[in-house]
């Protein structure tokens, strides 16, 4: 069993680190890697298949669980596609159990938790952003409280950060305005190329599905 973990880890580690790169520098992960994983993980489960068979016994239960929460979230696009591959891949490359729940399930909830944390982080960027220029808030007739809303939420163009992202201010009455709700709208396909305008951006989600999973095996 000891054996089929540490392969199983490499396997997980490997996949997930590849797709890191990808996405740090493309924001594109190719699909062979989900499928090499996914060939290799499914090599590992036939060469165990008592092991496995063990394992769904226990985790079937919440591994349908996560199965549908990946399905709401392809549908309702709440995440990228390669995002839910990667939450997918993991569910036939892992057969470990984190805290008496299965580890895929932990890495999922994990990830969510570190891209939470990734607000405020957003937050202090923003302020020194506006701190070093302070035209970016030029126009905004708002409330302070949108303000900060605006601060944590949005972010000023960037062109590493536009792809899926969403316009995050419309101009009313020669006033700027922020769209607080643009966070909460679907990834969109494409790339946005408006230049000096606030955006909801989207950040690479491959490296906080590592860090949750490397979280979950030091656990």
């Amino acid at each position: 069993m000891e054996l089929q973990g540490a392969f199983e880890i490499a396997l997980n580690v490997s996949m997930l680190t590849a797709a890191s790169i990808y996405d740090l520098r493309d924001r594109e992960i190719p699909d062979h890697i989900w499928l090499m994983g996914i060939l290799l993980g499914m090599i590992i489960r036939f060469y165990y298949f008592r092991e496995a068979i063990s394992y769904l016994s226990k985790a079937y239960p919440l591994l349908l669980l996560l199965g549908v929460l990946l399905l709401i979230e392809w549908r309702l696009s709440l995440s990228g596609e390669a995002d839910v591959l990667a939450y997918a891949s993991l569910i036939v490359t892992d057969t470990g159990f984190t805290f008496a729940l299965p580890s895929p399930l932990i890495v999922y909830l994990l990830s969510k938790v570190i891209v939470l944390l990734l607000i405020p982080l957003q937050f202090l960027i923003n302020v020194a952003r506006v701190t070093r220029d302070p035209k970016l808030l030029e126009g905004f007739n708002e409330p302070i409280w949108r303000k900060i809303l605006a601060l944590f939420l949005l972010s000023p163009y960037s062109k590493h950060f536009s792809k899926g992202a969403s316009i995050a201010e419309v101009l009313k009455d020669g006033e700027r305005k922020f769209v607080l709700s643009a966070s909460l709208l679907p990834l969109k396909p494409g790339e946005v190329e408006e230049r000096g305008k606030w955006i909801a951006p989207t950040y690479p989600m491959m490296p906080t599905i590592l860090l949750a999973y490397v979280i979950s095996i030091l656990c």
